[in-house]
C-alpha cells in the first residue's frame, strides 16, 4: 500500500491506500495496531476488525513515531473490547502469545547490521537485499512457494503462509527455521532476525514511515512498502518447515575421549592448512561456523551450501544442505583431506594415554637399585611403606590394583 502525504510536514496526517492491507489478514480477523515510543502518550494500542478504520488510525501516527506496527497472526476476538476499532494512548495491555488463536505466517526480517536507533544507509540496505535474495532463492530451491516480499524501510521482509496451531511445538519449529536461515545466510553486513518466531510478533505496517533516529541525507527515513504479493498465496506444509529446521546442526553429547581430542585440535589451523575455500565465518547460537564457497563433497554445489562448525560443547560438525550430501559429516570431510587419519589418531592417543598412566602411577613410588643392579620399588600400602623387587609378583599385584 502507498502513502500519499497531504502536507509536507511529517507531523501532518497521511492518507493510506488500503488496497493491499487486507491481504495480510483473513476476513473477520482481529488485528492489534501498536505504536511504541510516542513520548508522553506512551504506547498507543487498538484492536480492529475494520481495516479502513485501522488504516485511518495508522495514518495519524505514521511519521510521528519510529514505526507503526500490527500483529500478523489472528488475535482472540475478545480483545476487541479493549479498544474497538480505535487506538488509545497510554495503553497498559497489549497482545501476548497466549492471545493468538493460530499461526498464519512465518515472518522473516533481514536487516542491515548497524548501530541501534538509526536508519540504514543505502549501502547497508543493499547488503540486506543481497541476503534476502539469497534466502528467497535458497528456500525456492527446496520447494518453498513464492513469498510475500516487502521493504521494511531499513531492510527487507519475506512472509510465508503457514497453517499451524499456536502451541510450543509450532514455536520451536519456527524458531528452528529462523536459526537455520541465520546459520546459512547471515553475515557481517546483514542478518536474519532470530526473534520473530513468537506468536504475537508485531510487524511493520506497510505504507507507514520507518523513522529510526533523525532523518539525515545518508540515513533517511523511508516508507515501508509491500513490493510483491503473489496471486494465490500457497501455504508451506509442516513437513517442509521441518525439513528446513533439520538442516541446523544440533549439539550432540560428546564422550570423554572425543571431548579431550577436540579440546587439543586446532580447527582454524586445519582449515587454513588444507586451504578450504571459505566464504565467511561467524558466531551463531550453536557455535562458530565457516561457510564454504564450494562443497568439498560435490564441487557442483557452489552456492555456499557447505559448512564446517565448531559446536559450543566442543564437537565439530560439517555438512551441506543439498539432499545428495545429507549423509556426509565431519569425519567424511576429514577423510577427503587426511586419508587414514582415524587409524593414526587412535594409535597415537592410546600410546599417549598409556604413557600418562605410567607416569601417574610412578609419581607415588620411590625407585632405587642395589649395587648389583637389582631394582626395587618402595610404596605405601594401607598406611605403611613396603619395598618389593620390581620383578616380584607382589609389586605386579600392587600395580594391577592401582591401575
Amino acid at each position: 500500500m502507498n502513502i500519499v502525504p497531504r502536507e509536507t510536514e511529517t507531523n501532518k496526517p497521511f492518507q493510506i491506500n488500503t488496497g493491499d492491507t487486507h491481504k495480510l489478514f483473513f476476513n473477520g480477523q482481529v488485528v492489534e495496531l501498536r505504536v511504541l515510543k510516542t513520548g508522553k502518550t506512551g504506547t498507543v494500542s487498538g484492536y480492529f476488525n475494520n481495516f479502513a478504520r485501522l488504516t485511518e488510525a495508522a495514518a495519524r501516527w505514521s511519521g510521528r513515531a519510529p514505526a507503526v506496527y500490527v500483529t500478523l497472526n489472528p488475535v482472540n476476538p475478545a480483545l476487541l473490547a479493549r479498544a474497538s476499532n480505535c487506538a488509545k494512548t497510554n495503553a497498559t495491555g497489549t497482545t501476548s502469545d497466549s492471545d493468538i488463536t493460530a499461526r498464519r505466517w512465518l515472518p522473516i526480517d533481514i536487516d542491515a547490521i548497524r548501530p541501534a536507533g538509526i536508519s540504514s544507509t543505502n549501502e547497508e540496505k543493499a547488503h540486506a537485499e543481497q541476503v534476502v535474495q539469497a534466502v528467497k532463492a535458497f528456500l525456492q530451491a527446496r520447494g518453498w512457494p513464492e513469498p510475500v516480499f516487502a521493504d521494511s524501510g531499513n531492510g527487507f521482509h519475506l512472509l510465508y503462509r503457514v497453517d499451524l496451531p499456536n502451541d510450543d511445538g509450532s514455536r520451536h519449529l519456527l524458531k528452528a527455521c529462523l536459526e537455520a536461515l541465520d546459520f546459512f545466510h547471515s553475515n557481517d553486513a546483514a542478518k536474519v532476525d532470530l526473534t520473530t518466531f513468537n506468536a504475537s510478533r508485531i510487524w511493520k505496517l506497510y505504507g507507514t514511515m520507518s523513522c529510526k533516529g533523525d532523518s539525515t541525507p545518508d540515513r533517511p527515513h523511508r516508507q515501508a512498502k509491500l513490493l510483491h504479493f503473489p496471486n494465490g498465496v500457497q501455504t508451506v506444509p509442516p513437513e517442509t518447515l521441518q525439513e528446513l529446521a533439520a538442516l541446523l546442526p544440533k549439539p550432540e553429547p560428546v564422550s570423554e575421549k572425543v571431548s579431550s581430542y577436540k579440546a587439543g585440535f586446532d580447527l582454524d589451523e586445519w582449515i587454513a592448512q588444507h586451504d578450504l575455500d571459505v566464504s565467511h565465518e561467524k558466531d551463531t547460537t550453536t557455535g562458530h561456523i565457516w561457510v564454504l564457497n564450494v562443497c568439498p563433497f560435490n564441487a557442483r554445489h557452489t552456492g555456499k551450501s557447505a559448512f564446517i562448525m565448531r559446536l559450543k560443547n566442543g564437537a565439530i560438525a560439517a555438512g551441506c544442505h543439498h539432499n545428495s550430501c545429507s549423509g556426509n559429516g565431519w569425519h567424511d570431510l576429514r577423510d577427503i583431506y587426511e586419508p587414514g587419519w582415524q587409524d593414526k589418531h587412535g594409535a597415537s592417543e592410546d600410546k599417549q594415554n598409556q604413557a600418562q598412566m605410567l607416569i601417574a602411577l610412578a609419581a607415588g613410588v620411590e625407585l632405587f637399585h642395589t649395587p648389583n643392579e637389582i631394582g626395587y620399588a618402595s610404596f605405601l600400602v594401607d598406611g605403611h611403606r613396603e619395598t618389593w623387587p620390581l620383578r616380584s609378583s607382589g609389586f605386579r599385584r600392587w600395580l594391577v590394583k592401582q591401575f
